[in-house]
């Protein structure tokens, strides 16, 4: 670590006695429902797990199945949502070890309907963190990543959502001696100075992992995350959309356009990434008359991030399903 650095104060120091300190903590996941669906995420320190149930609760309100897949009002308030969500993310989401976390208040249906009256259906905005404590913003947030995710179903029925991350592309770069793995660079998940999510010895930093397990009558109908940085949350959230209120299938879910808001977090103009040619163009020019300000992502450029794969199990037969994201590489295994 101490011969990493190339700048100045850059160099790491790590102890044996900082090893072994470290202890993995279980903590009790986030749980919510959405239109009749039971959703199991991440708790903090991850953000993925509120921010998905938040933006669910959100979108309930309102009816997406109406309004039909790739439509003007289902893009507009899946953005809408995410800014509400990562404007609370920035400012509330870090240790909870360190932090006193709104998790219950910020996942909650009474909050949504709350924060619900805020969208305007016609008009793009940008909204303010919710108010519990005193908020310190942070709009931080690591696009890239190297992060690895698996979505596992067995014959039983039993699942796994796990993903594991180093950060930045080959995390930092370091390979200790004798080992074979690559050092993480995780410092660079930790926001500014006087943020709740600001830097401090023992504490772990914020990060955007989601795994997450969607239920319905007890059986895993969605088990799913992905890889990519601060963009794992919205693959997430949109194959659920996809699957609950779409009725696809999670091949289809996660093969459907992607809808990207984290930029028209902090006020105009509105940033909206929509995946090139998968959007008709009088969608977007309805998104444009609200105030969005289209920023196409065409799949070459949307390969990486965010990365995601699925399993679950189909309600019309009953067999278990595996899938990976069209957009990468071939990565689902089916054992006899």
């Amino acid at each position: 670590m101490r011969a990493a650095g190339e700048v100045p104060g850059d160099r790491g120091i790590m102890r044996h006695e900082d090893l072994e300190r470290y202890r993995a903590e279980w903590r009790k996941p986030v749980t919510g429902k959405y239109n009749g669906y039971r959703i199991i995420g991440m708790p903090p320190p991850t953000s993925g797990g509120i921010a998905t149930i938040q933006m669910l609760n959100l979108l309930e309100g309102f009816d997406i199945e109406a309004a039909g897949q790739s439509s003007a009002d289902h893009l507009h308030f899946t953005a809408e949502a995410q800014k509400i969500a990562f404007a609370d993310r920035a400012a509330h989401v870090a240790d909870p070890d360190f932090e006193d976390v709104p998790t219950k208040e910020l996942i909650s249906k009474s909050y949504a309907d709350d924060r619900r009256d805020e969208i305007d259906p016609d008009v793009a905005k940008s909204y303010p963190p919710g108010v519990f404590d005193s908020p310190k913003p942070d709009n931080s947030g690591n696009p890239n990543g190297h992060t690895t995710h698996i979505s596992v179903i067995d014959r039983d029925g039993n699942t796994v959502a796990l993903t594991c991350t180093i950060e930045a592309e080959f995390g930092s770069a370091v390979v200790a001696p004798g080992t074979g793995f690559l050092l993480n660079n995780e410092m660079t998940d930790f926001g500014a100075p006087g943020t709740a999510n600001e830097p401090e010895p023992f504490k772990r930093p914020r990060s955007s992992m989601s795994p997450t397990i969607v239920a319905r009558k007890g059986e895993p109908v969605l088990i799913t995350g992905g890889a990519g940085g601060i963009r794992i949350i919205m693959g997430v959230l949109n194959a659920i959309v996809g699957l609950v209120d779409f009725d696809l299938n999670i091949g289809q879910a996660l093969d459907a356009e992607r809808v990207e808001a984290a930029g028209g977090v902090t006020g105009p103009p509105f940033p909206l990434e929509l995946e090139d040619g998968r959007v008709d163009e009088d969608v977007e020019v309805e998104l444009g008359l609200r105030g969005h300000t289209i920023t196409p992502n065409n799949e070459s450029e949307y390969l990486v991030r965010p990365r995601m794969n699925a399993t679950g199990v189909d309600p019309a037969t009953g067999r278990n399903l595996g899938v990976s994201d069209p957009r990468t590489d071939n990565g689902a295994r089916a054992q006899e």
